[in-house]
């Protein structure tokens, strides 16, 4: 019996070339528009990454990938991070 994914799920989704299913093209724009303002409001602030990674209990590596657009921040991540900021 074959099992048929769920609807909207990425399992059925083939990648072609270098287009990716909408979704997860709207995930990687909102990945960069989070990472820009995080680091906006770092510097702002005059903080750097260190100073901020240690203040808000995130790994510096993360704190990197996520101002740079590479990942969405989890959402307790995220409240650190703006706790940090203040």
């Amino acid at each position: 019996m074959n099992s048929v994914p769920a609807p909207n799920s990425h399992a059925d989704v083939e990648l072609v070339g270098h287009r990716r299913p909408k979704s997860l093209a709207a995930d990687d724009l909102a990945a960069q528009e989070l990472g820009a303002e995080i680091r906006f409001q770092r510097k702002l602030r005059r903080i750097s990454q260190v100073a901020l990674s240690d203040a808000a209990g995130v790994d510096r590596s993360l704190l990197n990938k996520i101002e740079a657009g590479k990942r969405l921040p989890g959402v307790r991540t995220y409240a650190r991070l703006r706790a940090a900021l203040g």
